[in-house]
């Protein structure tokens, strides 16, 4: 529904230059337009934004066991570090979440974040989910 508010506005692709026009939202916004997407600042069209961004897969190719190894075993060892790089990503990201700086109400602006390094304490936390050195990949 129209007001007499809205104004159309031609609103363009940041990455191919595409021209649409869209209307401004009740605070004088560009509202985007349907399939378009805003990315920091600049705002792409649906075929660009599917250009850049997507949803990607990454397969492993088994083909065989060492010793005597078999798929129940294979199934349940992957699952089992799926599991825990699971449970590490979620400890991190609350990690993250409590040490992040709060703002007061008499703060102005908010303060900075202190530099985070949680490598140390993940591997306290998970000592059996160890990193692979990149000289063996």
């Amino acid at each position: 529904m129209a007001t007499a508010e809205q104004t159309k506005i031609a609103i363009r692709c940041a990455s191919c230059g595409k021209e649409q026009a869209t209307k401004t939202t009740a605070n004088g916004k560009l509202r985007l337009p349907r399939g378009w997407k805003s990315v920091h600042e600049d705002s792409l069209c649906n075929a660009c934004f599917s250009a850049k961004y997507g949803v990607w897969a990454v397969l492993l190719p088994v083909t065989g066991f060492l010793g005597d190894g078999n798929w129940e075993t294979f199934r349940e060892v992957i699952r089992e570090q799926w599991d825990e790089a699971t449970r590490l990503s979620q400890w991190a990201y609350t990690e993250m979440y409590v040490r992040d700086v709060r703002r007061e109400p008499d703060d102005q602006k908010l303060k900075p974040m202190s530099h985070i390094y949680l490598y140390p304490e993940a591997r306290k936390n998970s000592p059996h989910y160890h990193r692979i050195p990149l000289r063996d990949c």
